[in-house]
């Protein structure tokens, strides 16, 4: 049938973000109604998590003191600027001509300022005058202050561990700065004021060290050893303070190889965990694949470590993984997709395409929809490639996202930039609404993939629409998969794995390939194959996106 007044939009993207937006209401409704209390979100698989941060006992609000309120009010009509942690009740600014001088908001021990001292003594002292404005206690017991350091202008900069008992308290610390002069015109950072804290550890050191080797075997790490030996500390960093063992982990493989860990002492909850190692970064060049247009390609900020190059971006949530066991071919089979240099030579385009198409996945996704990886909560996005032996296909399992290298007659290497996108938007609907992978849930499901698909390629190739129904490499059209399907002398044979445009057109799907443009129009699949049609039926949406988005579009 044809609108009387087709819905025109010069541009496909303009119109993405308000259609999207709707699409997404859609598909989270349908996913309530269709599946219930079944339609739970899948939980992150723990070896997507870098880090990850106990939140059983979060850090109670905290008003300032009568007395911090009244000495605040003192030193601001002496021009002393501060701002507040307002979770906290405590300074996490304080700035004026001369913090370590007596005026008539200080307070403490009155630990005197003097221009013979060192750094180091002279900052305590300013803790010290600043003591009631800051809810400090006792400045000479709660704090210790490290080696000064001095900047090109001749400032001295000293930065104070906040001390409980003895114990360095992880999450307090402040930086006192001097003046040429050796005045102190700004103290900020985080004091923890108030704490109590049981310093009676229920487990050992070794139990501590055990815990963390679990936790990493959990992440799939193997090779656990200590780099450190567990250390009690207070926790106080976004918790209720809790006394704590801190260590360092090593594992293989690398680069992800220094773990630190924080063991509460008393419940062996892990508080915090992350990796920390500190990235050098490079830029790698590379070709990628034909099928997208053979051209070189720049992917920037990735890892290096110790001379290697990695396909794993600094900047985005995403690494490169060779799992083919074909080491004559690739010299990081079952291995990080890395290089000795950063042309990525000897030569792997399916790496490449990889790496470039993950980039502007996830670009895509937080530049328009704001969406932080997949689960929105920074996961990190592990591109399988080369997998098995003439494997035509690519998908999401729930925690990798696998590609394979296609048997050249039905498909060529899957990691091209709609095929990338299609499977990580399965992983973004799956932490949304994650529908029922059956029948019409099913191929809703399938055609948000499809649909962000078309939107990333939008984003980022140049517009091909104008081709139609022939396919140009390397550009946006309407077409799924096409630039991983081969040329073919066939008659008939497809050119793409769908056409949102016009989903029964043999010439761009094959004789074999027509789906439905409307709901159970011609070509609607009613049986149970295919878990119900899901990539035959999905092309109802898609046609009605495209209608929505392309200023050609008049037909249903």
């Amino acid at each position: 049938m044809k609108f009387i007044t087709p819905l025109h939009i010069r541009n496909p993207l303009s119109a993405i973000r308000s259609i999207v937006r709707r699409l997404v209401l859609l598909s989270a409704l349908g996913a309530f109604l269709l599946t219930g209390a079944a339609g739970l979100a899948a939980q992150p698989q723990a070896n997507m998590t870098a880090a990850v941060l106990s939140q059983a006992s979060p850090q109670p609000l905290r008003a300032e003191t009568d007395t911090q309120a009244r000495l605040a009010a003192a030193a601001v009509t002496e021009g002393v600027q501060i701002e507040w942690n307002t979770g906290l009740g405590t300074p996490f600014s304080i700035r004026g001509k001369d913090l370590g001088a007596r005026q008539t908001f200080s307070s403490g021990r009155g630990l005197q300022v003097a221009k013979s001292a060192r750094p180091e003594a002279n900052a305590i002292a300013v803790l010290d005058n600043l003591s009631g404005i800051m809810g400090i206690r006792e400045a000479q017991n709660e704090f210790t202050a490290k080696k000064a350091q001095g900047d090109t202008l001749g400032f001295r900069h000293v930065r104070a561990d906040q001390i409980y008992q003895g114990l360095k308290v992880f999450g307090g610390e402040v930086i006192i700065h001097f003046n040429q002069a050796g005045a102190a015109y700004q103290v900020n950072g985080r004091y923890v004021p108030d704490i109590a804290v049981d310093m009676n550890p229920q487990i050992t050191p070794d139990d501590a060290m055990r815990l963390a080797t679990e936790d990493l075997a959990g992440l799939g790490k193997s090779g656990v050893a200590p780099l450190s030996q567990p250390e009690l500390v207070v926790f106080a960093y976004k918790t209720q303070p809790r006394l704590a063992y801190a260590l360092t982990m090593t594992c293989e493989p690398i680069p992800e190889n220094a773990w630190r860990y924080w063991i509460d002492a008393q419940d062996d909850r892990v508080l915090l965990r992350y990796n920390d190692i500190k990235f050098a970064t490079t830029n790698i060049t590379g070709v990628i694949l034909l099928g997208e247009g053979g051209t070189t390609n720049t992917v920037t900020n990735c890892v290096t470590l110790t001379g290697t190059n990695y396909l794993q971006s600094t900047n985005w949530l995403w690494l490169v993984y060779n799992i083919s066991t074909n080491s004559a071919t690739y010299p990081d089979a079952t291995n990080y997709a890395f290089r000795t240099n950063s042309t990525w030579l000897p030569e792997d385009r399916t790496e490449m395409s990889a790496a470039v198409n993950f980039d502007h996945v996830q670009q895509y996704y937080w530049n328009v929809h704001g969406r932080d990886s997949f689960d929105d909560s920074g996961a990190l996005a592990w591109a399988i490639v080369h997998l098995g032996d003439n494997y035509n296909n690519a998908f999401w399992d729930g925690s990798y996202f696998w590609f394979g290298d296609g048997d050249g007659t039905n498909f060529n290497p899957l990691t091209v930039l709609d095929v990338c996108a299609h499977e990580f938007t399965h992983a973004v609907t799956e932490y949304s609404a994650n529908l029922v992978y059956a029948y019409e849930p099913g191929a809703l499901n399938e055609s948000f993939s499809d649909i962000f698909g078309a939107c990333v390629e939008f984003a980022n190739q140049t517009d091909g629409r104008a081709n139609y129904p022939a396919r140009v490499a390397g550009t946006a059209d309407w077409l799924i998969g096409e630039d991983c399907v081969p040329s073919s002398d066939t008659l008939l044979a497809p050119i793409a794995m769908r056409d949102m445009r016009d989903p029964g057109n043999s010439a761009t799907v094959g004789i074999n390939g027509k789906q439905p443009s409307y709901y159970k129009g011609t070509y609607w699949y009613t049986g149970s194959g295919d878990n119900g049609g899901v990539h035959y039926n999905n092309s109802v949406q898609n046609h009605f996106f495209y209608l929505l988005s392309d200023t050609n579009a008049s037909t249903m």
